[in-house]
């Protein structure tokens, strides 16, 4: 469907915008989810080590998707830039690879399987 520039865009349905972000079990094979809940803290983690950039650009409103991605996935995650200047989301070495793919996910538009 297009929309055109006068046409306001369907609102979007919370529950399944979250729905559509999680990634399934599998993809986590060294964990369940009940394992990664129990030891997630989003706010007792090295921040100053998510030092490994998972994604750079100018659009804050991708980086806030990113970063709550991310979180949803329990990937602690860093946003550094601002105003006038390129975003970009680091995140601890160990979670690079799982963050990239999360990242390419939502910037190519691909549906996890």
């Amino acid at each position: 469907m297009e929309v055109g520039a006068d046409e306001e865009l369907p609102p979007v349905d919370e529950a399944e915008l979250k729905a559509a972000m999680e990634l399934p079990a599998e993809d986590w094979p060294d964990a369940s989810d009940s394992e990664r809940a129990a030891n997630w803290d989003p706010k007792n983690w090295p921040e100053d080590e998510a030092t490994s950039e998972v994604w750079s650009g100018d659009d804050a409103d991708v980086s806030s998707m990113i970063e709550i991605s991310l979180r949803e996935n329990y990937i602690h995650s860093r946003r550094m830039g601002g105003v006038g200047s390129e975003w970009k989301i680091g995140v601890l070495l160990g979670d690079q690879v799982r963050a990239r793919q999360i990242v390419r996910e939502i910037t190519e538009g691909i549906v996890p399987e």
